[in-house]
């Protein structure tokens, strides 16, 4: 367990350090899902008049929904092209070389990605949060 851990946070250290030392890197990753939020949330914001548009909360959290969701596949996308980077200059193949246990090689890109997403995320909701987005319903609603 220790070494595969070992290989996990080497790989997560390494791919955020590269996201966040490269702005080409992260940047996308972060202003494509506020960019669309802020496009459409803002200009389309009327259409919570539209008669049929029966959801409560409004339509700034049914959008930020969607865009939750596409960043979560931004920086799914952004740390796959890091992973192609790795196997063009060479750095893969002396991970799997060095690497005890190559799983490890996949959960750190996995985790490293995941933690890209929450940065996201979290400044994402915070711009819906200022922008007015309702939240309508708790935790419980959540865990269900």
């Amino acid at each position: 367990m220790g070494a595969r851990w070992n290989v996990v946070s080497g790989v997560a250290w390494r791919t955020l350090k590269n996201a966040l030392t490269n702005p080409q890197i992260f940047l996308p990753t972060m202003l494509f899902p506020l960019f669309f939020f802020t496009a459409f949330a803002g200009g389309l914001s009327q259409l919570r008049e539209i008669p049929g548009f029966d959801y409560p909360p409004g339509y700034t959290a049914f959008q930020f929904v969607f865009v939750l969701l596409q960043s979560a596949a931004f920086s799914g996308v952004f740390t796959g092209f890091g992973v192609a980077r790795d196997f063009e200059n060479g750095f893969a193949k002396r991970l799997l070389l060095a690497a005890p246990h190559r799983s490890g090689i996949v959960v750190g890109y996995a985790l490293a990605a995941v933690l890209r997403w929450v940065v996201v995320a979290a400044i994402l909701t915070v711009v819906a949060l200022i922008a007015g987005m309702e939240i309508g319903g708790g935790s419980v609603d959540i865990v269900g």
